[in-house]
Order: C-alpha cells, then sequence, then structure tokens
C-alpha cells in the first residue's frame, strides 16, 4: 500500500507504544481510532509562520493531563512553532519549582 504522508520512524514508534499501553488498559478500540486520524493543522501556531505543519503538538500537555490521543488535544505545527513552545513550557515548569527569596529578618523592606 502507497503512503502518501511517510512519518519519521520515532512517531512510529511512539504511535505503536500508546498503542500498546491502551491495548493492555482494555481500550483497544480508543488506541485504533485515536492513531487512525492524525490531526489536521488549524493554524493555531504563530501567527505569520510560514513552515510546513510536519509535528503534532498537544495542546494541553500529556505531562499535565492533556488526553495524548483526543483529536480535540492535537494540532498540526510546524518544527520551529513546536520547538518554541516545548522550551517556553519547559521554562514555566522549572521556575514553578524555584524556591523564592526569603526576607532576611536583620532587614526592613
Amino acid at each position: 500500500m502507497l503512503h502518501l504522508l511517510q512519518l519519521p520512524a520515532s512517531t512510529q514508534r511512539r504511535r505503536r507504544t500508546i498503542a500498546r499501553q491502551l491495548r493492555d488498559q482494555g481500550k483497544p478500540s480508543e488506541a485504533r481510532s485515536g492513531l487512525r486520524n492524525p490531526p489536521r493543522s488549524r493554524g493555531k501556531h504563530k501567527a505569520g509562520c510560514t513552515g510546513e505543519a510536519t509535528q503534532v503538538d498537544h495542546i494541553i500537555n500529556v505531562g499535565a493531563g492533556g488526553a495524548p490521543l483526543d483529536p480535540k488535544n492535537c494540532q498540526a505545527v510546524c518544527a520551529t512553532c513546536n520547538g518554541r513552545k516545548a522550551q517556553r513550557e519547559a521554562t514555566k515548569a522549572r521556575n514553578a519549582w524555584k524556591r523564592q527569596p526569603e526576607r532576611h529578618p536583620g532587614l526592613k523592606w
């Protein structure tokens, strides 16, 4: 069968891993339907971006509770926009763990 869109090997491995996890949880139909229907570009990446949408981005990060296979939680974006968003989210997560400076008891502010 000829495929018009050849996905990178890493994407194919990730899809197989997700399908296996859902199958182990007793949700094989959800795995098949979620992987069969790839997200379409919604034009939500950076305004003015002319890059080709080659990656799938989770609108709500999976680590933050977003559904990995929900089509409403996925959007097609270019690699540059996806990388920038990933960096923003990583910085935000790191900053959440930073300790706030304490006021010295001998100083008056």
